[in-house]
Protein backbone atom coordinates (compact mmCIF):
# COMPACT_ATOMS: atom_id res chain seq x y z
CA UNK A 1 0.00 0.00 0.00
CA UNK A 2 2.84 2.56 0.73
CA UNK A 3 4.04 1.58 -2.78
CA UNK A 4 0.52 2.48 -4.18
CA UNK A 5 0.53 5.89 -1.93
CA UNK A 6 4.45 6.59 -2.78
CA UNK A 7 3.23 6.77 -6.89
CA UNK A 8 -0.03 8.81 -6.03
CA UNK A 9 1.85 11.52 -4.29
CA UNK A 10 4.65 11.49 -7.13
CA UNK A 11 2.13 12.34 -9.75
CA UNK A 12 0.63 14.97 -8.24
CA UNK A 13 -1.89 13.45 -6.21
CA UNK A 14 -3.01 15.81 -2.85
CA UNK A 15 -5.63 13.53 -1.30
CA UNK A 16 -6.14 9.81 -0.35
CA UNK A 17 -8.82 8.29 1.48
CA UNK A 18 -8.40 6.02 4.47
CA UNK A 19 -10.70 3.51 6.24
CA UNK A 20 -11.20 3.30 10.24
CA UNK A 21 -8.58 0.37 10.16
CA UNK A 22 -5.88 2.38 8.15
CA UNK A 23 -6.03 5.87 10.54
CA UNK A 24 -2.68 4.39 12.08
CA UNK A 25 -1.07 4.47 8.96
CA UNK A 26 -2.46 7.76 7.74
CA UNK A 27 -0.26 9.39 10.63
CA UNK A 28 2.92 7.44 9.53
CA UNK A 29 2.53 8.14 5.70
CA UNK A 30 2.17 11.87 7.02
CA UNK A 31 5.48 11.99 8.38
CA UNK A 32 6.93 10.99 4.90
CA UNK A 33 4.89 13.04 2.34
CA UNK A 34 2.96 15.67 2.12
CA UNK A 35 -1.30 14.58 1.39
CA UNK A 36 -4.42 15.50 2.78
CA UNK A 37 -6.04 12.64 4.42
CA UNK A 38 -9.75 11.90 4.38
CA UNK A 39 -11.61 9.33 6.71
CA UNK A 40 -14.56 7.16 5.64
CA UNK A 41 -16.70 5.42 8.59
CA UNK A 42 -18.88 2.15 8.50
CA UNK A 43 -21.89 3.95 6.89
CA UNK A 44 -19.66 5.88 4.33
CA UNK A 45 -19.63 9.32 5.23
CA UNK A 46 -16.29 11.02 4.51
CA UNK A 47 -14.43 13.36 6.80
CA UNK A 48 -11.39 15.44 6.58
CA UNK A 49 -8.98 15.47 9.54
CA UNK A 50 -11.09 18.10 11.77
CA UNK A 51 -13.98 15.91 11.68
CA UNK A 52 -15.68 18.25 9.27
CA UNK A 53 -18.02 16.14 6.63
CA UNK A 54 -16.82 16.63 2.80
CA UNK A 55 -18.48 13.79 1.24
CA UNK A 56 -20.76 10.13 1.08
CA UNK A 57 -20.09 7.40 -0.58
CA UNK A 58 -23.16 5.49 -1.74
CA UNK A 59 -22.88 2.09 -3.16
CA UNK A 60 -24.82 1.69 -6.30
CA UNK A 61 -26.19 -1.79 -7.34
CA UNK A 62 -29.75 -1.22 -7.81
CA UNK A 63 -32.21 1.17 -9.21
CA UNK A 64 -33.14 2.54 -5.88
CA UNK A 65 -29.73 3.27 -5.23
CA UNK A 66 -29.76 5.38 -8.54
CA UNK A 67 -32.70 7.38 -7.79
CA UNK A 68 -31.26 7.72 -3.82
CA UNK A 69 -27.83 9.04 -5.69
CA UNK A 70 -29.62 11.00 -7.64
CA UNK A 71 -31.48 13.04 -4.79
CA UNK A 72 -27.95 13.18 -3.17
CA UNK A 73 -27.06 15.91 -6.15
CA UNK A 74 -28.68 18.24 -4.66
CA UNK A 75 -26.51 18.66 -1.35
CA UNK A 76 -23.06 19.94 -1.30
CA UNK A 77 -19.47 18.23 -1.49
CA UNK A 78 -18.52 14.98 -2.67
CA UNK A 79 -20.61 11.81 -3.76
CA UNK A 80 -18.14 8.96 -4.27
CA UNK A 81 -19.98 6.47 -6.39
CA UNK A 82 -19.28 2.54 -5.91
CA UNK A 83 -20.64 0.44 -8.59
CA UNK A 84 -18.93 -2.65 -8.47
CA UNK A 85 -21.17 -4.47 -10.43
CA UNK A 86 -22.29 -2.15 -13.05
CA UNK A 87 -20.48 0.81 -14.07
CA UNK A 88 -21.03 2.75 -17.05
CA UNK A 89 -24.84 3.45 -17.16
CA UNK A 90 -25.09 4.82 -13.54
CA UNK A 91 -22.01 6.95 -14.24
CA UNK A 92 -23.89 8.50 -17.40
CA UNK A 93 -27.29 8.44 -15.68
CA UNK A 94 -25.51 10.47 -12.63
CA UNK A 95 -23.20 12.44 -15.09
CA UNK A 96 -26.01 14.14 -16.12
CA UNK A 97 -28.18 14.73 -13.18
CA UNK A 98 -25.34 16.30 -11.31
CA UNK A 99 -23.97 18.58 -14.64
CA UNK A 100 -26.87 21.43 -13.10
CA UNK A 101 -26.20 20.44 -9.29
CA UNK A 102 -24.11 22.07 -6.39
CA UNK A 103 -22.37 18.58 -5.41
CA UNK A 104 -19.54 17.13 -7.22
CA UNK A 105 -19.39 13.40 -8.39
CA UNK A 106 -16.68 11.28 -7.96
CA UNK A 107 -16.62 7.13 -9.54
CA UNK A 108 -14.99 4.51 -7.60
CA UNK A 109 -12.30 2.56 -10.12
CA UNK A 110 -10.19 -0.16 -9.26
CA UNK A 111 -7.87 0.33 -12.69
CA UNK A 112 -6.83 3.15 -15.01
CA UNK A 113 -8.95 1.83 -17.51
CA UNK A 114 -12.17 2.07 -15.55
CA UNK A 115 -11.23 5.37 -14.42
CA UNK A 116 -10.94 6.72 -17.65
CA UNK A 117 -14.99 5.36 -18.30
CA UNK A 118 -16.00 7.23 -15.32
CA UNK A 119 -14.20 10.40 -16.55
CA UNK A 120 -15.34 10.25 -20.47
CA UNK A 121 -18.63 9.16 -19.36
CA UNK A 122 -21.38 11.45 -21.51
CA UNK A 123 -18.07 13.54 -22.68
CA UNK A 124 -18.73 15.76 -19.44
CA UNK A 125 -17.43 12.98 -17.12
CA UNK A 126 -17.40 12.84 -13.70
CA UNK A 127 -15.28 15.09 -11.84
CA UNK A 128 -12.50 12.85 -10.49
CA UNK A 129 -11.78 9.17 -9.58
CA UNK A 130 -11.33 7.24 -6.05
CA UNK A 131 -8.84 4.65 -7.67
CA UNK A 132 -9.03 1.90 -5.00
CA UNK A 133 -6.25 -0.12 -6.01
CA UNK A 134 -2.67 -2.33 -4.57
CA UNK A 135 -1.36 -1.75 -8.00
CA UNK A 136 0.94 0.93 -8.62
CA UNK A 137 1.08 0.80 -12.12
CA UNK A 138 -2.56 1.60 -11.89
CA UNK A 139 -2.04 4.84 -10.41
CA UNK A 140 0.89 5.71 -12.90
CA UNK A 141 -0.96 4.59 -16.32
CA UNK A 142 -4.17 7.33 -14.78
CA UNK A 143 -1.53 9.94 -14.28
CA UNK A 144 -0.17 9.39 -17.78
CA UNK A 145 -3.88 9.90 -19.42
CA UNK A 146 -4.64 12.58 -16.58
CA UNK A 147 -1.45 13.89 -18.37
CA UNK A 148 -2.80 13.25 -21.63
CA UNK A 149 -5.91 14.69 -21.34
CA UNK A 150 -4.96 18.32 -19.75
CA UNK A 151 -2.55 18.40 -22.83
CA UNK A 152 -5.08 18.17 -25.27
CA UNK A 153 -7.59 20.33 -23.46
CA UNK A 154 -5.50 23.37 -23.35
CA UNK A 155 -6.67 26.18 -24.58
CA UNK A 156 -5.14 27.20 -28.21
CA UNK A 157 -4.54 30.77 -28.27
CA UNK A 158 -4.80 32.48 -32.03
CA UNK A 159 -2.01 34.58 -32.62
CA UNK A 160 -2.18 37.75 -34.59
CA UNK A 161 1.21 39.23 -36.68
CA UNK A 162 1.92 42.53 -35.06
CA UNK A 163 4.66 44.65 -36.88
CA UNK A 164 7.56 46.22 -34.78
CA UNK A 165 7.25 50.11 -35.23
CA UNK A 166 10.07 51.05 -33.58
CA UNK A 167 12.29 50.39 -30.40
CA UNK A 168 13.36 52.97 -27.59
CA UNK A 169 15.96 52.86 -25.09
CA UNK A 170 13.99 53.78 -21.57
CA UNK A 171 16.33 53.47 -19.21
CA UNK A 172 17.03 51.62 -15.86
CA UNK A 173 13.74 49.72 -14.58
CA UNK A 174 13.34 46.62 -11.97
CA UNK A 175 12.67 43.54 -14.54
CA UNK A 176 11.12 40.45 -13.27
CA UNK A 177 12.75 36.97 -13.84
CA UNK A 178 10.59 34.40 -13.64
CA UNK A 179 12.28 31.36 -12.33
CA UNK A 180 9.50 28.22 -13.13
CA UNK A 181 9.55 24.54 -11.70
CA UNK A 182 9.10 23.31 -15.00
CA UNK A 183 11.80 23.30 -17.97
CA UNK A 184 10.50 25.04 -21.26
CA UNK A 185 11.56 23.84 -24.66
CA UNK A 186 12.17 25.48 -27.65
CA UNK A 187 9.52 27.99 -28.90
CA UNK A 188 7.95 28.16 -25.06
CA UNK A 189 7.78 31.30 -23.22
CA UNK A 190 4.84 33.42 -21.50
CA UNK A 191 2.74 35.85 -22.21
CA UNK A 192 3.47 39.39 -21.04
CA UNK A 193 2.42 42.80 -22.00
CA UNK A 194 2.36 46.41 -20.82
CA UNK A 195 -1.54 46.28 -22.01
CA UNK A 196 -3.65 43.01 -20.95
CA UNK A 197 -5.31 43.70 -24.49
CA UNK A 198 -2.41 42.34 -26.38
CA UNK A 199 0.57 40.06 -24.75
CA UNK A 200 3.69 39.30 -26.34
CA UNK A 201 5.08 36.25 -26.66
CA UNK A 202 8.89 36.16 -24.44
CA UNK A 203 10.54 33.27 -25.37
CA UNK A 204 12.32 31.82 -22.22
CA UNK A 205 16.61 31.45 -21.98
CA UNK A 206 16.92 28.05 -23.03
CA UNK A 207 18.56 28.55 -26.18
CA UNK A 208 22.20 28.38 -25.66
CA UNK A 209 24.29 31.60 -25.96
CA UNK A 210 28.15 32.01 -26.28
CA UNK A 211 27.94 34.43 -22.95
CA UNK A 212 26.01 32.46 -20.61
CA UNK A 213 24.65 28.70 -20.19
CA UNK A 214 21.20 28.07 -21.26
CA UNK A 215 18.62 28.39 -18.63
CA UNK A 216 15.52 26.23 -19.35
CA UNK A 217 13.32 26.96 -16.52
CA UNK A 218 13.64 30.97 -16.78
CA UNK A 219 11.69 33.66 -18.58
CA UNK A 220 13.17 37.25 -18.35
CA UNK A 221 9.34 38.24 -18.43
CA UNK A 222 9.48 42.20 -18.23
CA UNK A 223 8.84 45.36 -15.90
CA UNK A 224 7.22 45.04 -13.15
CA UNK A 225 3.94 46.43 -13.62
CA UNK A 226 3.28 44.18 -16.77
CA UNK A 227 0.38 42.08 -17.21
CA UNK A 228 1.18 38.09 -17.75
CA UNK A 229 -1.47 35.58 -18.66
CA UNK A 230 -2.03 33.56 -15.99
CA UNK A 231 -4.67 29.92 -16.05
CA UNK A 232 -7.95 30.27 -15.92
CA UNK A 233 -8.56 33.04 -18.66
CA UNK A 234 -6.85 35.37 -15.79
CA UNK A 235 -4.14 38.29 -15.79
CA UNK A 236 -2.03 39.15 -13.18
CA UNK A 237 0.94 41.61 -12.62
CA UNK A 238 4.38 40.64 -12.32
CA UNK A 239 4.81 42.32 -9.35
CA UNK A 240 2.21 39.88 -7.84
CA UNK A 241 4.17 36.38 -8.61
CA UNK A 242 5.52 34.55 -5.91
CA UNK A 243 7.05 31.10 -5.48
CA UNK A 244 3.54 28.32 -5.89
CA UNK A 245 2.06 31.24 -8.33
CA UNK A 246 0.96 29.45 -11.40
CA UNK A 247 1.20 30.84 -14.75
CA UNK A 248 0.86 29.72 -18.23
CA UNK A 249 3.76 28.89 -20.51
CA UNK A 250 2.23 28.99 -23.88
CA UNK A 251 4.29 27.85 -27.27
CA UNK A 252 4.83 29.22 -30.99
CA UNK A 253 1.57 27.36 -31.92
CA UNK A 254 -0.59 28.63 -29.44
CA UNK A 255 -0.44 25.12 -27.02
CA UNK A 256 -0.74 26.21 -23.45
CA UNK A 257 0.27 24.30 -20.31
CA UNK A 258 0.06 25.37 -16.39
CA UNK A 259 3.49 26.09 -14.80
CA UNK A 260 4.38 26.77 -10.82
CA UNK A 261 6.91 29.13 -10.06
CA UNK A 262 9.23 28.76 -8.00
CA UNK A 263 10.79 31.91 -7.30
CA UNK A 264 10.82 35.98 -9.00
CA UNK A 265 14.14 37.71 -9.27
CA UNK A 266 13.53 41.57 -9.18
CA UNK A 267 16.38 43.54 -10.23
CA UNK A 268 17.06 47.35 -11.77
CA UNK A 269 17.89 46.80 -15.22
CA UNK A 270 18.23 48.57 -18.32
CA UNK A 271 15.15 48.32 -20.20
CA UNK A 272 13.51 48.64 -24.30
CA UNK A 273 10.96 49.68 -25.23
CA UNK A 274 9.82 48.49 -28.88
CA UNK A 275 7.75 51.58 -30.64
CA UNK A 276 6.95 53.97 -33.36
CA UNK A 277 10.93 55.34 -33.85
CA UNK A 278 13.03 55.33 -37.04
CA UNK A 279 16.24 53.54 -37.61
CA UNK A 280 18.37 56.40 -38.18
CA UNK A 281 16.45 58.06 -34.49
CA UNK A 282 17.60 54.74 -32.94
CA UNK A 283 20.94 54.67 -34.04
CA UNK A 284 21.80 58.06 -32.58
CA UNK A 285 19.76 57.15 -29.21
CA UNK A 286 22.00 54.29 -29.34
CA UNK A 287 25.04 56.19 -29.88
CA UNK A 288 24.27 58.66 -27.38
CA UNK A 289 23.28 55.90 -24.40
CA UNK A 290 26.23 53.62 -25.13
CA UNK A 291 23.37 50.92 -26.26
CA UNK A 292 22.49 50.14 -22.57
CA UNK A 293 18.61 51.31 -22.15
CA UNK A 294 16.41 50.27 -24.68
CA UNK A 295 11.14 50.51 -25.15
CA UNK A 296 9.63 48.01 -28.13
CA UNK A 297 5.94 48.71 -29.69
CA UNK A 298 3.93 46.94 -32.19
CA UNK A 299 1.20 47.47 -34.46
CA UNK A 300 -1.51 44.93 -35.46
CA UNK A 301 -3.41 44.68 -38.69
CA UNK A 302 -6.40 46.59 -37.33
CA UNK A 303 -4.08 49.87 -36.95
CA UNK A 304 -3.71 49.07 -32.93
CA UNK A 305 -0.34 50.44 -31.13
CA UNK A 306 0.57 47.59 -28.08
CA UNK A 307 3.65 47.97 -26.01
CA UNK A 308 5.74 46.23 -23.78
CA UNK A 309 9.39 46.68 -21.36
CA UNK A 310 11.56 44.35 -21.80
CA UNK A 311 15.43 44.22 -20.45
CA UNK A 312 18.14 45.24 -22.96
CA UNK A 313 19.88 41.40 -22.85
CA UNK A 314 20.64 39.12 -26.23
CA UNK A 315 18.87 36.35 -24.05
CA UNK A 316 15.37 38.29 -24.33
CA UNK A 317 13.55 37.15 -27.06
CA UNK A 318 10.02 37.57 -28.69
CA UNK A 319 8.36 34.66 -30.75
CA UNK A 320 7.10 35.61 -34.17
CA UNK A 321 6.34 34.10 -37.59
CA UNK A 322 9.52 32.98 -39.33
CA UNK A 323 10.21 35.17 -42.20
CA UNK A 324 10.92 33.55 -45.21
CA UNK A 325 14.35 32.87 -46.26
CA UNK A 326 15.21 33.34 -50.00
CA UNK A 327 18.21 32.22 -50.43
CA UNK A 328 17.46 28.46 -48.25
CA UNK A 329 17.01 25.52 -49.94
CA UNK A 330 15.55 22.44 -48.33
CA UNK A 331 17.18 20.11 -50.16
CA UNK A 332 16.73 16.55 -48.30
CA UNK A 333 18.43 13.49 -47.32
CA UNK A 334 22.22 13.69 -47.17
CA UNK A 335 22.61 10.63 -49.81
CA UNK A 336 20.86 12.59 -51.94
CA UNK A 337 22.16 14.17 -55.37
CA UNK A 338 22.33 17.66 -56.22
CA UNK A 339 23.19 19.11 -59.82
CA UNK A 340 25.99 20.55 -60.26
CA UNK A 341 27.93 23.23 -63.10
CA UNK A 342 29.68 21.74 -66.09
CA UNK A 343 26.82 18.66 -66.19
CA UNK A 344 27.99 17.04 -62.45
CA UNK A 345 26.19 16.31 -59.68
CA UNK A 346 27.66 15.79 -55.99
CA UNK A 347 26.24 14.42 -53.09
CA UNK A 348 24.25 17.00 -50.48
CA UNK A 349 26.47 15.52 -48.14
CA UNK A 350 29.72 16.66 -49.65
CA UNK A 351 28.54 20.36 -49.98
CA UNK A 352 30.56 23.51 -48.55
CA UNK A 353 30.83 27.02 -48.14
CA UNK A 354 32.14 27.90 -51.23
CA UNK A 355 30.95 24.65 -53.28
CA UNK A 356 29.31 25.72 -56.82
CA UNK A 357 25.93 23.67 -57.63
CA UNK A 358 23.09 24.81 -60.05
CA UNK A 359 19.63 27.00 -59.58
CA UNK A 360 17.18 26.08 -62.22
CA UNK A 361 13.63 27.70 -62.87
CA UNK A 362 10.35 26.17 -63.36
CA UNK A 363 11.16 26.69 -67.55
CA UNK A 364 14.77 24.98 -67.12
CA UNK A 365 16.61 27.84 -67.06
CA UNK A 366 19.41 27.31 -65.34
CA UNK A 367 22.43 29.47 -63.53
CA UNK A 368 25.04 29.03 -61.04
CA UNK A 369 25.37 29.70 -57.51
CA UNK A 370 27.75 29.75 -54.58
CA UNK A 371 26.88 27.48 -51.03
CA UNK A 372 27.33 29.95 -48.20
CA UNK A 373 26.30 27.63 -45.30
CA UNK A 374 24.56 23.97 -44.87
CA UNK A 375 23.30 23.06 -42.04
CA UNK A 376 22.84 19.26 -41.35
CA UNK A 377 19.92 18.40 -38.55
CA UNK A 378 18.15 15.34 -37.93
CA UNK A 379 13.98 15.71 -38.60
CA UNK A 380 11.31 13.75 -39.72
CA UNK A 381 11.37 12.93 -43.84
CA UNK A 382 9.06 11.92 -46.41
CA UNK A 383 9.52 9.25 -49.45
CA UNK A 384 8.44 10.83 -52.71
CA UNK A 385 8.02 8.42 -55.06
CA UNK A 386 6.85 9.51 -58.67
CA UNK A 387 6.25 7.83 -62.35
CA UNK A 388 7.44 9.16 -65.91
CA UNK A 389 5.03 8.53 -68.58
CA UNK A 390 8.11 5.57 -70.07
CA UNK A 391 6.99 3.77 -66.87
CA UNK A 392 10.50 4.38 -64.68
CA UNK A 393 9.48 4.74 -60.74
CA UNK A 394 11.92 7.85 -59.26
CA UNK A 395 12.02 8.81 -55.20
CA UNK A 396 13.22 11.40 -53.38
CA UNK A 397 13.82 12.13 -49.47
CA UNK A 398 12.66 15.57 -48.63
CA UNK A 399 11.76 16.98 -44.66
CA UNK A 400 8.00 16.47 -43.64
CA UNK A 401 7.41 19.98 -43.62
CA UNK A 402 5.16 22.94 -45.21
CA UNK A 403 8.15 24.86 -46.29
CA UNK A 404 9.39 21.91 -48.52
CA UNK A 405 7.71 22.63 -51.90
CA UNK A 406 8.12 20.58 -55.27
CA UNK A 407 7.17 22.28 -58.51
CA UNK A 408 5.58 21.02 -61.17
CA UNK A 409 2.94 22.06 -64.21
CA UNK A 410 0.04 24.20 -62.96
CA UNK A 411 -3.31 21.82 -63.09
CA UNK A 412 -5.55 22.88 -66.07
CA UNK A 413 -8.77 24.46 -65.04
CA UNK A 414 -11.62 24.83 -67.32
CA UNK A 415 -12.71 28.22 -67.73
CA UNK A 416 -16.14 30.18 -67.19
CA UNK A 417 -17.44 33.10 -68.09
CA UNK A 418 -19.71 35.47 -65.89
CA UNK A 419 -23.11 37.13 -66.97
CA UNK A 420 -24.29 40.01 -65.81
CA UNK A 421 -26.56 37.97 -64.21
CA UNK A 422 -23.77 36.40 -62.19
CA UNK A 423 -24.65 33.01 -63.51
CA UNK A 424 -21.80 31.45 -65.23
CA UNK A 425 -21.69 30.06 -68.75
CA UNK A 426 -19.70 29.11 -71.48
CA UNK A 427 -19.08 32.45 -73.61
CA UNK A 428 -21.23 36.08 -74.18
CA UNK A 429 -24.09 36.42 -76.16
CA UNK A 430 -24.06 38.88 -78.96
CA UNK A 431 -25.41 42.49 -79.05
CA UNK A 432 -29.19 42.53 -78.74
CA UNK A 433 -30.96 43.90 -80.92
CA UNK A 434 -32.32 46.45 -78.25
CA UNK A 435 -29.59 48.48 -77.87
CA UNK A 436 -28.37 46.66 -74.46
CA UNK A 437 -25.30 47.78 -73.75
CA UNK A 438 -23.18 44.14 -72.71
CA UNK A 439 -20.10 44.34 -70.60
CA UNK A 440 -16.50 43.52 -72.30
CA UNK A 441 -15.51 40.35 -71.86
CA UNK A 442 -13.34 39.59 -68.96
CA UNK A 443 -10.28 40.07 -69.07
CA UNK A 444 -7.79 36.95 -67.97
CA UNK A 445 -4.70 37.42 -66.01
CA UNK A 446 -1.96 35.00 -67.06
CA UNK A 447 -1.15 32.55 -65.00
CA UNK A 448 2.57 30.86 -64.47
CA UNK A 449 2.12 27.45 -66.34
CA UNK A 450 3.82 25.91 -63.08
CA UNK A 451 2.95 25.80 -59.27
CA UNK A 452 5.22 24.59 -56.27
CA UNK A 453 3.09 22.33 -53.72
CA UNK A 454 4.21 21.32 -50.59
CA UNK A 455 5.14 18.05 -49.68
CA UNK A 456 2.65 17.97 -46.77
CA UNK A 457 -0.02 18.20 -49.64
CA UNK A 458 1.03 16.29 -52.32
CA UNK A 459 -1.48 13.85 -53.30
CA UNK A 460 -0.87 10.50 -55.51
CA UNK A 461 -2.04 11.78 -59.27
CA UNK A 462 -0.58 15.21 -58.97
CA UNK A 463 2.44 15.80 -61.05
CA UNK A 464 5.62 17.46 -60.31
CA UNK A 465 9.18 18.13 -62.63
CA UNK A 466 11.79 15.59 -62.54
CA UNK A 467 14.94 15.84 -64.35
CA UNK A 468 15.78 12.59 -66.70
CA UNK A 469 19.67 11.95 -66.96
CA UNK A 470 21.67 8.81 -67.25
CA UNK A 471 23.15 8.75 -63.88
CA UNK A 472 25.54 9.77 -61.44
CA UNK A 473 28.06 12.47 -63.36
CA UNK A 474 30.73 13.22 -60.11
CA UNK A 475 33.82 13.70 -62.71
CA UNK A 476 31.17 15.05 -65.59
CA UNK A 477 31.28 11.57 -66.79
CA UNK A 478 27.87 9.93 -67.03
CA UNK A 479 27.73 6.57 -65.36
CA UNK A 480 24.76 4.16 -65.78
CA UNK A 481 22.98 3.64 -62.29
CA UNK A 482 21.70 -0.30 -61.45
CA UNK A 483 20.33 0.60 -58.32
CA UNK A 484 16.89 -0.84 -58.27
CA UNK A 485 14.14 1.35 -56.55
CA UNK A 486 11.99 -0.51 -54.07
Amino acid sequence: MQAVLTAAVESGCSKALFSKDTKPLADKWQQLASFEALFIDEVGTIQDAKGSKVGQRMVVASKADLQAAEAAARQPGYLVMDATDWKVIPAENLVATFQASEGKLLGVATSAADARVMLEALEAGTAGVVLRTDDPVQVKQLSAYLAQREAEGAPAYDYDAAKVTGVTPVGMCDRVCVDLCSLLRPGEGMLVGSFARALFLVHSECMESQYINSRPFRVNAGAVHAYIQAPNNKTAYLSELKSGSEVLVVDAAGRARTAVVGRCKVETRPMVRAGRTSAVELEQTLRNTGGAKMLVEAETADGMRHSTLLQNAETVQLVGPRASRPFRVNAGAVHAYIQAPNNKTAYLSELKSGSEVLVVDAAGRARTAVVGRCKVETRPMMLVEAETADGMRHSTLLQNAETVQLVGPRASRPEAVTSREGKAGTSSSPPSSSGTVQEPPPQHVAQPQWQAVAVTELQPGQHVYVLRQDGARHTGISIQETITEK
